[in-house]
């Protein structure tokens, strides 16, 4: 799946709903996410093992009073101050070994390249970012989304080389606006790592390279 695509995890607001006011309990919320894959490649005739990891973290309340009663309605939450926190790619090489991996054994690359990108879920929520780590922002026009915004981390790590990491210690990349949802609606990112190998095969350089998308959200 290709980098960038966006995902609408957010549930519709309804219409028929009143504002919410007054004070009640806001709840601090987090989730960790880990994902891994292999990918064996013929082209460089190695496997990359790689593996994205973080926490999402916001802030919830009640969206709206009960229609009904008095109170607050309990199936509506408004969740803010939405966060990837620490978001890490991680990556290293095996030799391939039959139609598997040998993950007891490393290979060295001349060059590593690691990518994340981080997508908006709901059209207008804005994505920025905090920390020492430079995200690269942008806003593009997608079916649906006249702004959709697109954040993305790139990292080169030359060789000879075994591995490589985007640590991103510190650092976050976060919705600029609340977003309304039902409750156990998933809230939160749907990204993409990308991984390319480069190695030279009997003197002449290869590479290859895959993307994966995930969600990271809150439960």
């Amino acid at each position: 799946m290709a980098l960038g695509l966006a995902a609408g995890l957010a549930a519709a607001v309804p219409s028929s709903a009143n504002a919410a006011s007054g004070k009640q309990k806001y709840v601090k919320v987090s989730t960790k996410y880990v994902h891994n894959w292999t990918f064996r490649s013929k082209a460089i005739k190695a496997c990359v093992f790689f593996e994205v990891s973080g926490k999402i973290t916001g802030t919830r309340r009640y969206a709206y009073h009960n229609p009904e009663g008095d109170g607050w309605d309990t199936n509506w939450y408004y969740y803010y101050k939405i966060k990837a926190n620490n978001p890490k790619i991680k990556a290293k090489a095996w030799p391939r070994k039959g139609s598997g991996c040998d993950s007891t054994k490393k290979v060295k690359l001349t060059k590593l390249q690691l990518k994340q990108a981080w997508n908006e879920t709901r059209c207008g929520l804005g994505l920025s970012y905090t920390g020492s780590i430079p995200f690269a922002i942008s806003v593009n026009s997608t079916p649906g989304c006249k702004k959709h915004s697109l954040g993305t981390l790139s990292t080169s790590h030359s060789g000879p080389i075994t591995g490589a990491s985007q640590s991103n210690s510190g650092s976050a990349i976060k919705f600029k606006s609340g977003v309304i949802a039902r409750k156990g609606d998933a809230i939160g990112f749907k990204a993409a790592a990308r991984v390319t190998g480069h190695r030279k095969i009997k003197g002449v350089g290869k590479s290859d390279s895959v993307s994966k998308s995930f969600y990271a959200y809150l439960k």
